[in-house]
């Protein structure tokens, strides 16, 4: 450590976590090197036991005997385990090596933090400095050196899996050997749509005074659900007639940028685009009579006789024809404004708690199985539980969110579209 360092709780523990996980580094290739040992160890029991049925035969030993004696099945299976502990074999071995590969990361974090402690010139840094200093080195995706293991693994697997199929009478297909995917981090960015996509409460505002005369300052609506802001005096119902009516989703104006700056993130930084929406509506306890037609147009075509309002209601009321129909306006709503998207999720049910426990597919669980790495929401308490879940979380201001107090360290407020791209662009 510099002299000029100050000796922080940070540095100390920089320093510990730099011994612990060069250490960890080697142990990990260590334990890789006595993994392969051990395969090729077990590669060699039906060599063994060839070379004693050829012993005791007196050296006739041919394969058409083997193929048409009772042995073949016993072999065929001793080959299928080879193959399958050859198979979890190589899974664990991957998995040691993406664990060295993120050890060895971590040590370059920690000689880059001090190398700009001490403030040495580019030119004094290339005459002391070997290993490198970026965290995004080595590569997970490195072929050269790794990649002849898994070639390894993958032909003996094959070879042996052929083996056993040949003694079984199986027929033979030969799959390619394990590839190695993402880990821990991946290129993808969630989006919500209402309040961070889509311009909600101005088209609220506009709405409702359409619907009731009256008028609403987009300020003023400083919680949500709306219904909830006692000053404004509005009614539950008076909220859910301006959700009720399709054009209010399918008419929605689309973020000042936000188009422009999402195809930015998809074909210039190269993210992945997983859009994720929260759309309760059509409510059939508040929807009236008159509002099934419109709804049922969208879900069911446009033949359908809205006159048979017993059955409308009945199929309104199936969960998956209600979803659908949210998913259609929304992907139509999408593909109109021109925003590219890899995924489209329309969430149902309990979309409110994080816990990996319950069985819920919301954005929380999803984010947690597809390792989203970035998210950007407009709702506070969403906000909070992703920051536990995503490396980088952008809360989209708006008026009822910014009263949410201290942030967590990872989440940025955004007022726009062009400074969440430039953060990203700058960050990452």
């Amino acid at each position: 450590m510099p002299d000029s360092a100050p000796e922080t709780p940070l540095t100390k523990f920089l320093l510990a976590e730099y011994d612990h996980v060069s250490q960890a580094l080697f142990d990990v290739n260590k334990t890789i090197t006595q993994f392969f040992q051990f395969y090729l160890l077990i590669l060699t029991l039906p060599v063994t036991l060839a070379g004693a049925a050829l012993k005791f035969s007196n050296g006739s030993l041919t394969l058409q005997p083997i193929l048409q004696s009772e042995l073949a099945p016993r072999l065929a299976v001793v080959f299928l385990v080879i193959a399958v502990v050859g198979l979890g074999m190589l899974i664990y071995i991957v998995n040691l090596r993406l664990d060295s590969l993120l050890y060895a990361r971590t040590c370059n974090g920690v000689r880059k933090h001090f190398l700009d402690l001490a403030r040495t010139t580019p030119q004094e840094e290339m005459w002391f400095r070997t290993l490198p200093r970026a965290i995004h080195l080595p590569r997970y995706r490195e072929w050269r050196f790794f990649g002849a293991v898994v070639l390894a693994f993958a032909l003996m697997n094959t070879l042996y899996v052929a083996g056993a199929a040949t003694l079984a009478g199986w027929p033979m297909r030969v799959w390619p050997g394990a590839l190695e995917g993402s880990y821990l981090r991946t290129h993808i960015v969630g989006l919500d749509i209402d309040g961070v996509i889509g311009d909600l409460v101005p088209a609220f505002c506009a709405a409702f005074q359409k619907a009731h005369s009256r008028s609403i300052a987009p300020d003023s609506i400083t919680h949500i659900p709306v219904h909830e802001c006692h000053d404004l005096q509005i009614q539950e119902t008076e909220e859910h007639s301006v959700f009720h009516a399709p054009a209010f989703w399918t008419e929605m104006p689309i973020a000042p940028g936000a188009a422009r700056r999402i195809r930015d993130l998809k074909n210039i930084l190269g993210f992945k685009i997983h859009i994720f929406t929260y759309r309760p509506w059509p409510n059939l306890s508040t929807l009236r009579p008159t509002e099934y037609g419109q709804w049922a147009r969208l879900v069911i075509g446009q033949w359908w006789p809205a006159r048979y309002v017993r059955l409308t209601k009945w199929l309104l009321g199936v969960r998956l024809l209600n979803k659908w129909a949210i998913w259609q306006v929304t992907r139509k709503w999408l593909k109109k404004n021109e925003i590219p998207f890899n995924r489209l999720k329309v969430e149902m049910g309990n979309t409110y708690l994080a816990d990996p426990s319950i069985r819920a597919r919301n954005r929380f669980q999803l984010a947690q199985r597809r390792r989203i790495r970035i998210f950007v929401d407009d709702d506070p308490s969403k906000v909070k539980k992703l920051a536990n879940i995503c490396d980088l979380v952008f809360l989209f201001d708006q008026p009822y969110n910014r009263d949410m107090g201290q942030l967590p360290p990872n989440v940025e407020r955004v007022r726009n579209w062009d400074a969440l791209y430039r953060f990203i662009r700058d960050s990452l």
